[in-house]
């Protein structure tokens, strides 16, 4: 997971951006706030603890940048100071002991957003991967938080969702989308981790025209075929997971793409062809 990945992705969008009679049970709800106590400093605000199952993350943001938070689980004694090196690794080796769980994409100042996830127990750490103008991410300036997850009855299945992005080795497949603020199942059927980057395509591009200007160490010797100042993200997701999260979308294009390499290492996944162009279509 090396810079051309969650670190790259982090700049980027900175620059922009029960029965059938029985209603289903609600799942347990984990309250997040992301705050900035002073410059540079930033720090996201958790409970102890929730039960194992299916939880609703509701990050709040009172801060004046973009936040988000994504879960990792930890297995042994690995700290969040290792993964946050696993993070911005420029090798791209993602170790067998870190665990991308999900998590609540960029959030607006002053917004509230939320995501549903299936926690297993064990030991968690929430980190804004996010950053500012600077190459600090949100998390290597202390917006981070230990989480116990644990044990519980293991009820609950994730919400019915309208539409649904699946992400595979090496390629999407995205089904039910509409302008406006959708609710998505986010599934990874693959082995490897992957996230979906929401990427506008600029007027008439290609999608080809795309797939150069993001797999190229060049810079464009004209206007991009993508805005990356309205992408979005959802969190990462290890192979075999899936969530419920909400994208705010508008009629049109987009390139649908993962930066996320193998555990192995080597080059981000849409170099490997994971990059797809989805229509929003205008609704009648």
């Amino acid at each position: 997971m090396r810079r051309g990945s969650w670190a790259l992705l982090a700049v980027l969008l900175a620059a922009g951006c029960g029965g059938d009679d029985e209603p289903a049970e609600a799942p347990a709800v984990l309250a997040i706030e992301a705050t900035e106590p002073g410059p540079g400093r930033y720090r996201l605000v958790v409970p102890e603890s929730v039960e194992a199952g299916v939880v609703e993350l509701r990050l709040r943001n009172s801060g004046r940048e973009r936040h988000e938070v994504q879960l990792l689980r930890l297995d042994d004694d690995h700290t969040v100071e290792e993964a946050l090196r696993v993070v911005s690794a420029e090798d791209g080796k993602i170790p067998d002991w870190f665990h991308a769980a999900g998590g609540v994409g960029a959030t607006a100042p002053g917004a509230l957003a939320r995501a549903t996830v299936e926690l297993e127990e064990g030991r968690y750490h929430l980190v804004d991967t996010g950053s500012g103008e600077g190459e600090r991410s949100f998390a290597q300036g202390g917006a981070v938080a230990a989480l116990t997850v644990t044990e519980g009855d293991g009820s609950g299945e994730l919400p019915e969702a309208a539409g649904e992005i699946e992400m595979q080795d090496y390629g999407f497949e995205a089904t039910g989308l509409r302008p406006g603020v959708n609710t998505l199942t986010l599934r990874n059927t693959g082995n490897e981790l992957h996230h979906t980057v929401v990427v506008p395509i600029a007027g008439d591009a290609s999608i080809e025209a795309v797939r150069g200007f993001l797999t190229s160490d060049e810079p464009p010797s004209g206007r991009p075929p993508v805005d990356f100042r309205t992408a979005t993200a959802t969190a990462v997701l290890d192979g075999g997971l899936a969530q419920v999260a909400q994208l705010d979308l508008k009629a049109g294009r987009y390139a649908f793409v993962c930066f996320i390499t193998d555990r192995a290492g080597g080059p981000p996944h849409v170099e490997k062809g994971m990059l797809a162009e989805v229509l929003v279509p205008t609704e009648s």
